[in-house]
């Protein structure tokens, strides 16, 4: 309970996964965010090793289910008037990862932005993009 005499929720996003974006229904009372992997992967010497996940990424040289910018992006909704949480991963569905949302002025749907491109960074590129 707040000093205002309001209840105030709190959730603990897992280790090495960051906030990206999250929206409100008109009312407060459901809450959707996208998570997103934090890349950690700096070398030693305070670059990036050509071995991290970020470097092979850009390179186009992971697959998407070697991907972690992938396989960690979700959508995730609240609803605090029953409690209820939803989790969807964007590496269940079609390899396209959630970028944006927003809410239906009534609150009942949520439009959700995907990114899906094969020449992308999240897609797992076929060959570089500095190509001659």
């Amino acid at each position: 309970m707040s000093l205002s005499g309001q209840q105030l929720y709190r959730f603990v996003l897992p280790a090495g996964i960051e906030l990206s974006t999250f929206a409100w229904t008109p009312d407060s009372s459901q809450l959707a965010i996208i998570r997103n992997w934090t890349a950690n992967d700096l070398s030693p010497n305070g670059g990036e090793s050509f071995f991290s996940p970020t470097t092979q990424d850009a390179m186009g040289l992971l697959e998407p289910n070697q991907n972690p910018y992938l396989q960690k992006n979700a959508l995730q909704t609240f609803n605090l008037k029953t409690g209820q949480q939803h989790l969807i991963h964007a590496s269940k569905g079609d390899n396209a990862a959630f970028s944006d949302l927003t809410w239906s002025p009534d609150g009942k749907t949520l439009l959700v932005r995907a990114i899906y491109s094969p020449s992308s960074a999240l897609c797992s590129r076929q060959r570089s993009m500095y190509a001659n």
